[in-house]
């Protein structure tokens, strides 16, 4: 949409990469065995998703009750909620992959740390 959008995809595809590169060189020098890194990955995502979908949930609430003020400059009230709940959603997404990278890599730079502040999400 701006002058400097290809390049800001370029950078993103970038940093990607890059991500992806260092997680995967990182499990590589854990040497644990897949199961256990899949269900550590499963419990990042899972953990990330429950707290996303729970803030998710507040802010339909929250614009449900917002969009019926927009009635009254002669907008739809349902399609407003619906666009807005698609970019919610979306964002809720996009929150998801940063967020569950963050955490993995977190976990994997130094697994005993991790460990308690998994352990202590729990309680």
């Amino acid at each position: 949409k701006g002058r400097y959008t290809n390049i800001v995809n370029l950078l993103r595809k970038y940093f990607g990469d890059f991500l992806i590169a260092t997680y995967l060189e990182v499990l590589q020098e854990s040497r644990h065995h897949d199961a256990y890194i899949r269900g550590i990955e499963r419990e990042a995502l899972l953990k990330t998703l429950d707290m996303l979908w729970k803030d998710h949930l507040v802010n339909m609430n929250k614009l449900s009750s917002a969009v019926n003020v927009r009635s009254f400059g002669h907008r739809n009230p349902l399609e407003e909620y619906k666009i807005d709940g698609c970019r919610f959603f979306i964002s809720m997404l996009s929150a998801t992959r940063r967020l569950t990278v963050e955490a993995l890599l977190r976990y994997w730079s130094s697994p005993m740390e991790s460990e308690e502040i998994f352990n202590t999400a729990d309680q």
